[in-house]
């Protein structure tokens, strides 16, 4: 059966929000190319984008096969040997060719390096893991695991050499998720206390795990219910305050302030990618571009070249790997 990708297991659901400056005169777009495609695949779809641009990965669908762990190395696609006929998600990708990817039933977390996929344990006493982000710098995998019912989670990190760590709960707090790690080894995420009535969101608060693991709780504003953390770059933590978007400078002992979310990817060059656009210092803001046959909205960046390519897909027919051009 054709079927359409699956969505990421562990991500949190925010927003797609940009800048609320007002927008001047946008220079030319930024034109769009297909990237080169796998023949035989039905679809083939990237999931994420190495942070220096050069490694692109995601899947495609095989008939008889299943899903399939294709990887593109400066714009070439292959298929890594990695196949599932009951489903696989790829939710990272580091500058040295690292893949964090996962098998959907049953559920199993992976690392793909060297040639080989290295299977992540699960922590003592928990039943399943999952995968998401990698430490650019040092390799470091964070995701979470869950009891036989999955009812509850907890925050892990996997080291370097795959020794699996429960991240620590602070006092109160008996659950929590990890959303984005800093090449430091800053861990965000979000804290939560289930003994509440759980359609009360009081009990999730925004958190940091500090390199040496103590975790500490972002404050809130008073008359705030919840808050999350949801990435961290260049030392601000970004995430929402109930449904505002609002950033924390790491170690702050104050509220949030409201922020524009942050950009996707960012650059030597200082240019910055955005949902449909880049904003680059010589020429301003430049729109990706949408072709005809395409509805607005359905352009997907996933990260940013050193050169200022743009890579994602496009949500079309066959899902199409793209490349924009904002050189």
């Amino acid at each position: 059966m054709n079927r359409r990708p699956a969505l990421a297991l562990i991500a949190l659901t925010v927003p797609l929000l940009m800048p609320q400056a007002a927008h001047a005169a946008v220079a030319e777009p930024c034109l769009q190319h297909p990237l080169p495609t796998i023949a035989g695949l039905q679809w083939q779809h990237p999931d994420a984008a190495a942070p220096a641009g050069r490694f692109l990965v995601g899947r495609g669908f095989r008939a008889g096969v299943g899903d399939t762990l294709v990887r593109w190395h400066d714009g070439v696609p292959a298929e890594v040997g990695i196949t599932d006929p009951d489903g696989l998600t790829v939710d990272d990708v580091s500058d040295d060719g690292q893949i964090v990817f996962n098998r959907l039933s049953p559920s199993i977390s992976f690392r793909y390096r060297d040639g080989s996929a290295e299977q992540l344990p699960v922590a003592s006493g928990w039943a399943i893991a999952q995968a998401g982000k990698i430490d650019n710098a040092h390799g470091v995998i964070i995701g979470r695991v869950l009891d036989a019912g999955q009812s509850t989670q907890r925050a892990v990190k996997w080291t370097a050499t795959n020794q699996v760590q429960l991240l620590a709960a602070p006092a109160g707090f008996t659950e929590s998720i990890a959303s984005d790690i800093a090449d430091d080894g800053t861990i965000v995420g979000s804290v939560i206390n289930p003994a509440a009535n759980p359609e009360d969101p009081s009990d999730i608060r925004a958190a940091y795990w500090r390199p040496d693991g103590t975790v500490v709780v972002l404050p809130k504003a008073s008359t705030a219910t919840s808050t999350n953390a949801t990435s961290i770059s260049n030392g601000v933590i970004y995430g929402l305050q109930d449904s505002q978007p609002v950033s924390w400078p790491l170690g702050s002992t104050e509220p949030p302030a409201p922020t524009p979310a942050p950009p996707i990817d960012t650059n030597a060059n200082g240019t910055a990618l955005y949902p449909d656009r880049v904003v680059q210092p010589a020429k301003g803001e430049r729109l990706l571009e949408t072709k005809d046959d395409t509805m607005p909205g359905s352009n997907h960046a996933l990260g940013l070249t050193t050169d200022d390519q743009v890579l994602g897909w496009i949500d079309d027919a066959n899902l199409t790997p793209t490349r924009w051009d904002c050189s």
